[in-house]
């Protein structure tokens, strides 16, 4: 059985960003919930959670919006970016916590492009 090429490039074009999006928000909430779950001040839950709901919106409004996504995700990574630097996090961490997000909304933004000009 032959299988077609453009249809699985397709898959692969349309699918990689969104279970990029969804493999990184179960990430951060991974992350943020193993740090505050040893806690039991709330308000440290909750402002931890708050990162991880941003990126869980994102990913939410880029599944149906890609280039809306992928600002979102662009302003994640921007802000990550900054408190990081502001705060003094090493480097290989602010490239691995900003540069994933930055990856998908190039992604999205390449996915939302491409189908803008193939509507003309």
């Amino acid at each position: 059985m032959m299988i077609n090429k453009k249809l699985s490039f397709w898959y692969v074009y349309k699918w990689l960003p969104r279970g990029l999006a969804v493999i990184f928000t179960l990430f951060m909430y991974y992350i943020l919930l193993s740090e505050s779950i040893h806690t039991s001040d709330y308000s440290i839950i909750m402002g931890s959670l708050i990162p991880g709901t941003f990126v869980l919106i994102a990913t939410l409004v880029a599944w149906k919006y890609p280039g809306t996504g992928a600002a979102f995700f662009v302003l994640y990574t921007l802000f990550y970016a900054l408190m990081a630097i502001k705060n003094k996090v090493p480097y290989s961490s602010i490239i691995i916590m900003s540069g994933t997000p930055m990856l998908i909304a190039i992604m999205f933004l390449i996915q939302k492009l491409s189908s803008a000009s193939s509507a003309d």
